[in-house]
């Protein structure tokens, strides 16, 4: 999905790294507290199986989506 926001340019000179630099990204933690992604384990300590929405992201999406249900019934 992300070869698809990027050009030709931006794909050919990604580094080999770039998917675990996206994910350190969206899972650093801003002001100690909020991340875009929260790891998840359900199988064993210290192995992420997969990755939520963090709490701030979430309720930026819910409200986009309110704004967009609003704006359609009026």
């Amino acid at each position: 999905m992300a070869s698809s926001y990027c050009d030709a340019q931006q794909r050919a000179t990604a580094p080999p790294d770039w998917f675990d630099s996206a994910i350190a990204y969206a899972t650093a933690h801003v002001a100690g507290r909020l991340s875009l992604l929260t790891p998840i384990s359900n199988t064993a300590m210290g192995k992420v199986d997969s990755y939520t929405a963090g709490e701030h992201l979430a309720w930026v999406i819910a409200f986009d989506q309110t704004l967009d249900q609003i704006a359609h019934k009026t």
